[in-house]
């Protein structure tokens, strides 16, 4: 994949991760989740007393990573025939990872 493509890629996640955060942090109580969007390609949920998740590119390696407070660090690769990011060490997709954890601390759900 080029350079470009996949920044285009990313950018489009980031994006489509901020909207929907952006739509939950509506659904919980004031303070509880502020968002931070530090580029175009990386993102910081932060999540009062959980952490914060930290969502960012590695454009030499084309792979996307979520740093999550809760199980660790992931890395993704863009999975082409599926149209999803594909954890490289575990059988997941990164919103499925979000979605998981964040029902169990948040009100309302992810919409990805």
């Amino acid at each position: 994949m080029s350079d470009l493509d996949f920044s285009e890629l990313v950018q489009q996640l980031i994006s489509k991760l901020d909207t929907t955060f952006e739509e939950l942090k509506k659904a919980n109580d004031q303070g509880k989740i502020a968002l931070q969007r530090v580029s175009p390609t990386e993102l910081i949920v932060k999540v009062q007393k959980i952490g914060n998740y930290r969502i960012y590119s590695d454009p030499s390696q084309q792979f996307v990573y979520l740093q999550s407070p809760q199980s660790g660090l992931f890395n993704y690769k863009y999975d082409s025939q599926n149209g999803q990011w594909k954890s490289q060490t575990q059988i997941h997709i990164v919103e499925e990872l979000l979605m998981r954890e964040f029902i169990t601390f948040s009100k309302g759900t992810l919409n990805l």
